[in-house]
């Protein structure tokens, strides 16, 4: 049965990505705006020390 569901799943979304094309994406999500808001980084523990290379030594 879980098979059947994921072989049904699958070929439903290869059915839906063969009839969409790149083109027709960006022209329905063109008008869309997009905000880009930084990342922060949320890392827990110590900060990596930068690395110091010698040059001419």
């Amino acid at each position: 049965m879980t098979h059947d569901l994921w072989a049904t799943l699958n070929f439903k979304m290869y059915e839906y990505l063969s009839s969409v094309s790149l083109h027709d994406l960006v022209t329905r999500n063109a008008h869309k705006v997009v905000d880009v808001l930084p990342i922060k980084d949320q890392r827990v523990g110590p900060r990596p020390r930068a690395k110091i290379m010698a040059v001419g030594v």
